[in-house]
């Protein structure tokens, strides 16, 4: 499964998912999801609602298998973009340190073609896209 999808026309993911990414207990990742809006909550400096909206507490239902048909409901969040990067750039390991790295060549390629192109837009230049984007036939 991916990572992200689409939910109500919103692109998000939730806490199952980064648990099993960056190998992590699902727990774990609840704990550090409920100390980052504890900590908003708790700070003077920080719009505690701008961080409450980047997390939404679900729940999601297992069959107990115990011959009752019990169900138990489970918590996990779904973030947004925002609630992704804030929660995972805290973590720690050498899977989150991957990821950072992807993250921050990925920031960076993003920053050099925005330059790239509003250059091109700014002084009339026409080059071919291949070009720009470093792309061989």
């Amino acid at each position: 499964m991916e990572l992200v999808f689409k939910n109500n026309e919103s692109i998000v993911t939730n806490s199952l998912l980064v648990a099993e990414r960056f190998g992590k207990n699902h727990q774990d990742v609840l704990k550090a999801i409920r100390e980052l809006l504890l900590k908003a909550e708790n700070s003077f400096l920080t719009d505690n609602q701008y961080i409450k909206k980047m997390f939404d507490l679900s729940y999601y239902d297992t069959n107990l298998n115990n011959g009752t048909g019990a169900i138990k409901h489970n918590p996990f969040f779904l973030m947004n973009r925002d609630g992704f990067t804030l929660l995972t750039m805290g973590f720690t390991g050498k899977k989150a340190l991957d990821f950072k790295l992807e993250y921050i060549e990925a920031f960076n390629k993003t920053v050099f073609f925005n330059y790239i192109f509003t250059m091109v837009e700014k002084f009339g230049l026409f080059l071919k896209k291949n070009v720009i984007m470093g792309i061989r036939n």
